[in-house]
């Protein structure tokens, strides 16, 4: 397949060899696929990004030097399913998923990861029950913002009564949570940027 892969501090087209999908997986052609912030910071500062990672604890570590396909807001095709699937899902069917793969002793990122590329490949191997259909009628471009509106949606979520929260910038999580936090009494959102911080009415 062919993948923008991230290698020496650079980012560049390259022939890669097709994902299998193993136990409990399934193969998916990309069909939109978005930019993340955290894609922008890894690429300006990988090294200190993965060491801060590791002084906390937090499961994402890979070799940059092996290369990596960043992408982990997408949009896919089901194509294949690896053994020990339930096949719910047709291959043909649209799906986001969660971009983690669990196994028994470890954690891998999906486009944070030597062994799981990302949606920046034109496939992706996921985990079978992190996948969730995508409605008909959706345009795949839109369905591929699922995750960073997950995201949003769970820090609204999980934000106390009239805790702040500090969204930064324009980027979906951003608009997510200005969209939702009126619904949540008592919550007061400080909008930030890297110029000015203003604080917004607090939620009626």
């Amino acid at each position: 397949m062919k993948a923008v892969v991230m290698r020496e501090h650079a980012m560049q087209v390259e022939q890669l060899a097709d994902p299998q999908p193993g136990p409990g997986e399934v193969l998916v052609r990309t069909l939109a696929c978005g930019i993340c912030g955290s894609d922008l910071h890894m690429f300006h500062h990988c090294e200190s990004a993965l060491q801060g990672f590791k002084r906390g604890g937090i499961p994402l570590q890979f070799d940059p030097t092996r290369g990596v396909v960043f992408g982990h807001e997408f949009c896919g095709e089901i194509l294949d399913y690896g053994p020990g699937t339930e096949k719910k899902l047709k291959p043909g069917t649209r799906v986001c998923a969660v971009p983690l793969v669990l196994g028994p002793d470890r954690l891998e990122n999906i486009g944070y990861s030597n062994s799981y590329p990302g949606g920046y490949g034109e496939l992706m191997v996921v985990q079978e029950p992190m996948m969730v259909p995508v409605p008909a009628g959706l345009p795949s471009d839109i369905a591929a913002l699922t995750e960073p509106m997950a995201v949003a949606t769970h820090a609204v979520a999980r934000a106390a009564r009239s805790m702040a929260i500090a969204p930064r910038g324009l980027a979906p999580q951003r608009i997510q949570l200005d969209s939702s936090w009126p619904y949540c009494s008592g919550l007061r959102v400080v909008s930030m940027s890297s110029t000015i911080y203003s604080s917004t009415a607090s939620a009626r």
